[in-house]
């Protein structure tokens, strides 16, 4: 479940709260937890979220990414690329984790992959058509 608040769309957060404690795998960015989990940093959000989420990726920008899997967080940061539009990024994190993690990849070989996919479809304008292809992250992983 990926968070996605925008309060002009949806300013009722108590729903998206209900949903992301009810899901497998939560996607959620810091500045959307401090609005709709009241909490401003890692081990806030993995409480505020309780015991239902099996995966939380809480997304941080530039800084990359954090993954809290069984009581374990992972880190991966960002590459450095030179960021033109930023639309879409979560969603291309997104969609590379989840492909990785169902084809049985661990959680830091599919949050390397995300982080790179999400970094680099911030290169260009746009959100679907500036997602890397496949051949471009052949080197990020080893």
């Amino acid at each position: 479940f990926a968070v996605n608040h925008r309060p002009a769309l949806h300013g009722d957060v108590h729903e998206l709260v209900a949903c992301a404690r009810a899901a497998d795998v939560v996607f959620v960015s810091l500045e959307e937890a401090s609005v709709v989990l009241a909490a401003d940093g890692p081990a806030e959000i993995v409480g505020a979220l309780g015991p239902g989420p099996a995966e939380i990726v809480i997304t941080l920008g530039g800084g990359g990414a954090l993954a809290h899997v069984d009581g374990a967080a992972v880190h991966v940061s960002a590459p450095t690329v030179e960021v033109v539009d930023a639309t879409g990024a979560g969603d291309a994190l997104a969609g590379a984790y989840l492909a990785q993690r169902i084809a049985g990849a661990s959680v830091e070989r599919a949050l390397t992959l995300a982080v790179a996919a999400a970094t680099l479809s911030c290169r260009s304008f746009g959100a679907a058509l500036s997602y890397p292809q496949a051949s471009e992250l052949t080197g990020v992983l080893v």
